[in-house]
């Protein structure tokens, strides 16, 4: 009886935290490409917005394959296909964003450090 609570208990911890954990870390490479992009980039910003969404997508397209009820895509054919598709989703919108912010003036000197 004590092993199972302790399981649950682990169990609820694994699930809540590491959603979560996952999330700032995403969050802080999210900012530190940032802090190089600003640097050459006019409206940078949008970087952080775009990867999120970008990482939204994939989560979205992921539901939708995954949607049988079984819970996990297998087979090495399916994964390939599925890797490919959120090559491409991801792709398109970060790649989409960094062109549009290649085509904005550059950014401002920074000034003598």
């Amino acid at each position: 009886m004590l092993a199972t609570f302790v399981g649950s208990a682990v169990g609820v911890v694994v699930a809540v935290l590491g959603p979560v954990l996952g999330a700032v870390g995403l969050a802080g490479a999210r900012v530190m490409q940032w802090l190089v992009l600003r640097q050459q980039l006019s409206r940078s910003g949008w970087w952080i917005l775009a990867s999120s969404v970008g990482l939204a997508a994939t989560l979205v397209v992921f539901g939708v394959a995954d949607g049988s009820g079984s819970g996990a895509v297998t087979g090495a054919l399916e994964d390939a296909i599925f890797g490919a598709v959120i090559g491409a989703v991801v792709g398109a919108i970060t790649g989409g964003v960094m062109v549009w912010m290649l085509r904005q003036p550059a950014a401002k000197e920074l000034g003598p450090s």
